[in-house]
This record gives C-alpha cells, sequence and structure tokens, in this order.
C-alpha cells in the first residue's frame, strides 16, 4: 500500500460555480498556508534541538513547536476537506493499514492508543491510504478526551472486516475543535464505501466502528 505524500482528489462541491471556488480555496490554503507553517515547524524543530533538556527556552519552544504541529494539522484538516479523495482499489494487508494510521497521528498521541487484532484476518482490496488516513484522524478527535487512552481493534464482522475506535468519554468536538475531523472521515469513509457509525453507552463509551464490506476483502482463491 502506497500512502500519497499530498491531497489529491476533486474538488467537493459538486456544482459547476462551487467546484471552482473549491479548487481555488485549495490552492490557497497550500500556497499561503500549508508551505509556509511547513516551513517554520522544519525551523523551529531544528532550532530545538540545539538547546540542552535543562535550558527553560527549550521547553518554550516545545510548547510553541505543539502550537505550530497544532495549526499545521489543521490546514491539512482544510486542504482535505476542500478535495474529494478519488477511489482507488488496492491490495492492502491489515498490518499496513494499521501502521499507517499509527504513523499519521502525533507522536504525542502513540501512548494513549492501544492496538488489537483477530489473527489470520485477509487483506483488502480497498482505498488503504484514505481508510488509515479516516482512521489516524478519529483517533487524532478522540484522544484529548479519551480518560483511559484509545483501544483501535480489528475483527472479523458479519459480512465485513470490522475496524473500531473504542474511548472512554462522549464524542464532542473538545478534541475536533473545528468539527471536521469526523465530517471529513465520514465523507471519505462513504466514498470508498466504507460506512462508519458511531455508539455511546450507558456506561460513557464511546464506539466507533468502521465497516469494509466483504466485497472489499480476497479470498483465499482470490490470494492464491
Amino acid at each position: 500500500m502506497n500512502t500519497p505524500e499530498t491531497t489529491t482528489g476533486t474538488p467537493a462541491a459538486s456544482s459547476s460555480n462551487s467546484a471552482p471556488v473549491s479548487c481555488e480555496l485549495g490552492k490557497a490554503v497550500k500556497q499561503g498556508l500549508a508551505r509556509p507553517v511547513d516551513a517554520l515547524r522544519t525551523s523551529m524543530r531544528t532550532l530545538e534541538q540545539r538547546f540542552e533538556s535543562s535550558d527553560p527556552r527549550g521547553a518554550e519552544l516545545s510548547r510553541a513547536l505543539a502550537q505550530v504541529e497544532q495549526l499545521s494539522r489543521s490546514v491539512q484538516d482544510l486542504l482535505d476537506y476542500a478535495y474529494l479523495p478519488e477511489p482507488q482499489e488496492l491490495d492492502c494487508t491489515i498490518d499496513e493499514i494499521l501502521y499507517s494510521a499509527r504513523f499519521r497521528i502525533p507522536h504525542h498521541m502513540w501512548s494513549q492508543l492501544l492496538v488489537a487484532r483477530e489473527k489470520d484476518l485477509k487483506s483488502l482490496q480497498v482505498d488503504g491510504p484514505v481508510l488509515a488516513r479516516s482512521i489516524a484522524r478519529l483517533i487524532e478527535a478522540a484522544a484529548p478526551i479519551a480518560i483511559q487512552g484509545v483501544l483501535l481493534n480489528v475483527f472479523r464482522g458479519e459480512g465485513a472486516t470490522v475496524f473500531t475506535i473504542t474511548f472512554r468519554g462522549r464524542a464532542d468536538f473538545h478534541g475536533d475543535p473545528m468539527g471536521l475531523c469526523h465530517t471529513i472521515a465520514s465523507r471519505d469513509l462513504s466514498v470508498i464505501g466504507c460506512p462508519m457509525g458511531e455508539l455511546t453507552s450507558n456506561m460513557g463509551d464511546t464506539t466507533i466502528t468502521i465497516r469494509v464490506p466483504e466485497a472489499a476483502a480476497k479470498t483465499e482463491e482470490r490470494a492464491a
């Protein structure tokens, strides 16, 4: 599974008048915000390495860098919001999808993420990069409000391979201030044919479910 480095797709708006606007918005965000923010983040990371661990200026810079990282992710959300993904049917293993999703979330959230999977799950033919990106986006939104970490689980369901994201806490926009994470993930998952659902139990546990239909799973005959 190849993970694209930049956002590609068609303008999200469907009407002839608004589609060019979305396209121009995406270009403006990329040129006016994304590139300068990326350059600033790179420079700050380089500067951060020059401070000793005991230097209070290093701690201040780290806090500022965290804000720049958040700004960078928000800019990427705007870019992804401006464009619909173009679905690709790719041969992806479960491990590739899980690794890519984990790699996409901020490093400081890794310790909050637990991953479980059923054994001997078949490979999928699905748009793995979009699936992994959507999973990562939902985890990133959940982590700030999760009380005891976030569990990402994969198992066989009825007619589908099921990915679930479970955490203690009621889903809201505290971890998704612009409300884009859920919106983009739900839209993109729908585009690639992987419906998303969300349920909060009486005990306060929230479970987000993503179903990859069985038609996207490789049978043993096709894999041979």
